[in-house]
């Protein structure tokens, strides 16, 4: 035999080692990784279709590891660490369609009733750890983190600011060690916004802003690709109990000060910023008009009104004053648009955090987050309002 002969056979032989070696699979190895927080502000884990399906495509092309992470607080631990390839008893890669349809669907019950029963005793709600954990796993794979997305702690800990901040400086800020690259990596971001027990609902704009929020983290951290997963799954109970910090987003309020000495009727209308605007600017969201339409109908020929835009006591006081008199105004803006005459408004203007609706630092001077939630409006005070 000569030797070029030998080294075809040697080589012959490497390929047909490495089929078996990998269970007779016909495609590469895939490592699926999937991490949730599970915590007692969030409904019981539940993977949606979207996933599913991602899994069993997978599963479809070839080998497949399956690992699943949970957060405890800020401990991120592995809790399933699988081979997950649907394999013959001869333990090779099952090629058979319909069979490796049949164990995947058994293997992916086993699955699903694990994530059920997850539980976070923590305290907090933390996805950025957990993303962090699986951005350190060497290789690339599919990253799944499954999680409202509300971070309790940390430099994203959405209690102290509701998203109402500028995302693209928040994320630049972020250390460049922070979080290991996930490069390699396809990321889907799963259940985001999606919450239960104490924690409310995220008004529209809030919503888009965590979307935006967890987009941003992951292309500054060079993932191959970045996902939001939006199907909603069938709300249930959390199975956690521990007590998790809520994010607040307030509530339109009208209050009605008692009339003395004849007093023409006054209402005071406090517009949470959340519901009206973009995080950390003037725009108007959809839906706001909306809130802004209801309010107008409050105004007669006779009616007078101010407008006193706030802030919660966070970042330069100049700065503040500027967001809080540029919304004003626009909240002013729109409802002359629906029809209340300028002349109206006897005075507009913007006191950022320098008149709080209510003391939002505690004795740390670190923000109260209702109360800075409570602090982030604008004020219409209206004499002589329609009156219903």
């Amino acid at each position: 035999m000569n030797q070029r002969r030998f080294v075809h056979l040697l080589i012959a032989a490497a390929l047909v080692f490495s089929v078996v070696a990998c269970g007779g699979g016909t495609g590469a190895a895939t490592t699926v990784r999937i991490g949730v927080t599970a915590t007692s502000n969030e409904p019981a884990v539940k993977l949606t279709r979207t996933i599913v399906k991602r899994l069993e495509e997978a599963v479809d092309s070839g080998e497949v590891r399956l690992v699943i992470y949970h957060a405890d607080g800020r401990q991120v631990s592995t809790v399933f660490d699988e081979d997950f390839t649907v394999r013959r008893p001869d333990q090779k890669r099952e090629n058979d369609k319909k069979l490796r349809k049949e164990g995947f669907d058994s293997n992916s019950k086993r699955v699903e009733a694990l994530l059920a029963r997850l539980a976070s005793n923590g305290g907090q709600l933390d996805p950025f750890e957990v993303l962090a954990t699986m951005g350190r796993a060497p290789g690339p794979g599919l990253v799944v983190v499954h999680s409202s997305g509300l971070q309790t702690i940390g430099q994203l800990d959405l209690t102290k600011s509701s998203l109402d901040f500028d995302i693209d400086r928040v994320i630049r800020s972020l250390p460049p060690d922070s979080l290991p690259d996930l490069s390699g990596k396809d990321v889907v971001f799963s259940g985001l916004g999606q919450v239960a027990g104490p924690q409310r609902q995220l008004p529209e704009a809030r919503r888009r802003a965590l979307e935006k929020l967890w987009m941003d983290v992951c292309t500054n951290f060079h993932a191959k690709t970045c996902s939001i997963d939006g199907e909603q799954t069938t709300s249930t109970a959390p199975v956690a109990t521990a007590a998790v910090p809520v994010v607040a987003f307030g509530d339109v309020t009208t209050v009605v000060p008692s009339r003395e000495g004849g007093a023409p009727p006054t209402e005071i209308v406090s517009v949470p910023s959340s519901v009206l605007f973009e995080p950390d600017t003037d725009v108007l969201v959809p839906g706001a008009k909306t809130v802004l339409r209801e309010i107008a109908t409050r105004f007669a020929r006779e009616t007078r009104a101010t407008a006193v835009g706030h802030t919660a006591t966070h970042g330069p006081r100049d700065t503040a004053i500027e967001l809080s008199k540029a919304r004003a105004e626009r909240v002013v803006g729109e409802l002359v648009a629906l029809g209340v005459t300028r002349s109206a408004f006897t005075g507009v203007t913007g006191v950022g955090y320098d008149a709080p609706i209510e003391p939002d630092l505690d004795s740390a001077n670190q923000l109260i987050p209702g109360a800075a939630e409570r602090n982030r409006v604008v004020v219409l005070t209206l004499t002589g309002p329609v009156t219903k």
